[in-house]
Order: C-alpha cells, then sequence, then structure tokens
C-alpha cells in the first residue's frame, strides 16, 4: 500500500492549510506521498517545505487511517516564521479548522479533528 503524511501545524486556534493546485479555495492540511527509500518524518519535512517553504520540528504521528489507496500518517508539528509560496502555486494561510474539513480530502481532517476533539 501507497504511504503519505500530512502535518498538523496550529497556531492560535488556527491550522496550516495549503490550497490544492488549480483550486485555491480547496484548502488541506500540507503533506504528500513518501517517495521510494524515503522515512515518513523525512517526507513529511520534505513536503511541508516544499508546500510552504517553514521548517518544522518535533514530529509526533497522532492519527493514522487508510483513506482510498494510501496509509496516511499525520504528524503535530511545530514551525517557526511565517509561511510563504514558494513554488509559486498553492496559497498557504493560516485557516479555521472548518474550512481544511471542507476541502476534497474533509472526511480525513474531520475524523482527525474529531479523534484530537479539535472544534469543528
Amino acid at each position: 500500500m501507497k504511504r503519505a503524511v500530512t502535518a498538523l501545524i496550529e497556531r492560535g486556534g488556527l491550522v496550516l492549510g495549503v490550497a490544492r493546485r488549480g483550486n485555491p479555495d480547496d484548502f488541506g492540511l500540507p503533506g504528500g506521498k513518501v517517495e521510494n527509500g524515503e522515512g515518513l518524518v523525512e517526507a513529511l519535512i520534505r513536503e511541508v517545505f516544499e508546500e510552504t517553504g517553514m521548517r518544522i520540528t518535533g514530529c509526533q504521528p497522532i492519527f493514522e487511517r487508510v483513506d482510498a489507496d494510501f496509509f496516511v500518517t499525520c504528524y503535530k508539528a511545530e514551525a517557526g516564521g511565517e509561511p510563504s509560496q514558494p513554488d509559486g502555486e498553492g496559497l498557504v494561510k493560516w485557516c479555521l479548522p472548518i474550512e481544511i474539513c471542507a476541502g476534497c480530502f474533509g472526511h480525513y481532517n474531520r475524523d482527525l479533528f474529531v479523534h484530537l476533539g479539535i472544534t469543528i
């Protein structure tokens, strides 16, 4: 089964979100596919940096689930500074949890927030 990772980065009741390419209104958690030979945390650090320009630390697994063809692990992580759009394509912003649940991966994010007791 393919592996994917996501990062939950919180600040002041908001969650760091990235818009999906081609749809600036579809926000989800930063993350993506794990490449061959890559560790989960290594993939997470790479994906978060590629999508947000932020360096993350303190990665702790908090939620796992099978979603379509992927086994997805979500990590809680810390990040300093403010996000940017290093690849020039997707919007990055601090979102309310409800915004993250409205995107194409909303079912996964909703389950994550319920699991963590975060009000949607």
